[in-house]
């Protein structure tokens, strides 16, 4: 079965963008922010520019998140073989020692139906037979993600709630995003005890 693993010694993000990877520092060895918010939006915008450099259908063709998007069985089989290359486990290890994963997304959702689509499961969008949507910026393996696109912010919560209470994952998820943005968030528990979400719009 699956296993939720914690990492006492975290201090990093991951952020997504195209499908690529990316990671730095945000806490100091006292578990301090180590970044002002100026210096952490400088980051983001040096990733988005590296990520948009390259044609997306050529980033597309290694963006191995889509593969977390599998049945959890087909997936273990497919993280186990990619674990077996020693660069390969390194990097995930990077992934899974994060504190949480920011999905940068290179959508802008015409509508309410599209946004909910792009931050529930990602867009899926074919080009020349290469994927290109946003579901090739996920990494499901991850308990807490951020989604962020031209239009809003998804912050989502996965797995059983046995040692963090439903309502405490909506509170960190609501508070979260109030300090990104400022911006006051309100968001009420789902009839599942699996997933807890919570919006904002731009």
């Amino acid at each position: 079965g699956c296993r939720m693993l914690t990492s006492k010694d975290s201090s990093h993000i991951v952020v997504l963008r195209r499908g690529q990877f990316y990671w730095f520092d945000v806490l100091d060895d006292m578990n301090r922010p180590l970044l002002t918010e100026r210096e952490i939006m400088r980051n983001l915008q040096a990733i988005v520019a590296d990520a948009d450099h390259t044609p997306i259908t050529e980033f597309a063709k290694s963006a191995i998140g889509v593969l977390s998007t599998e049945n959890r069985k087909i997936w273990s089989g497919l993280r186990d073989r990619i674990h077996a290359d020693k660069q390969n486990a390194g990097c995930l290890e990077v992934v899974d020692g994060a504190l949480f994963v920011v999905c940068l997304d290179d959508a802008s959702p015409a509508d309410l139906a599209q946004l909910c689509d792009n931050f529930l499961c990602g867009t899926y969008d074919l080009r020349n037979g290469v994927q290109v949507g946003t579901c090739t910026n996920r990494w499901y393996d991850k308990v807490s993600d951020f989604v962020i696109d031209d239009q809003g912010i998804w912050v989502e919560r996965r797995g059983s709630f046995k040692s963090l209470s439903a309502q405490t994952a909506l509170q960190v998820s609501t508070l979260s995003i109030q300090e990104l943005t400022g911006t006051p968030c309100f968001a009420s528990l789902p009839t599942s005890s699996q997933t807890v979400s919570c919006c904002l719009l731009a």
